[in-house]
């Protein structure tokens, strides 16, 4: 919870659960962002006529497998809902990974002109 002191739970499931309130959009760098213990996780994208290309996903490899590039970009499409815009998925995590098993958000994907 935002308002209360930063503490790490000592269940990794709730650790996880509560990570997406740390997640921060860094509007001036284009990029979600989580920093956690020292290291910046980070989702960037590009925004033009309407639609968020999310073009690049990377995490720390010290913070792998813990759903970190889940909760970057549950707020990238959870930004792209609250504001109209359409996603193109350019990164392959977000395309590959993130999408199959979030089909929910399938809606938001922009099709390409050869689909």
């Amino acid at each position: 919870v935002r308002n209360s002191p930063t503490v790490r739970p000592s269940c990794c499931c709730a650790y996880r659960l509560r990570m997406i309130d740390h997640v921060r959009h860094d509007q001036a760098r284009h990029a979600f962002v989580i920093d956690a213990d020292g290291a910046e996780s980070i989702l960037e994208y590009q925004l033009q006529d309407g639609i968020i290309d999310l073009y690049h996903t990377e995490v720390p490899v010290a913070h792998r497998g813990k759903g970190l590039a889940k909760h970057l970009c549950t707020a990238a499409f959870e930004h792209a809902r609250a504001h109209s815009l359409k996603v193109r998925p350019s990164c392959s995590y977000v395309s590959n990974t993130f999408l199959p098993r979030h089909p929910d958000y399938a809606s938001l994907v922009v099709q390409s002109a050869s689909s």
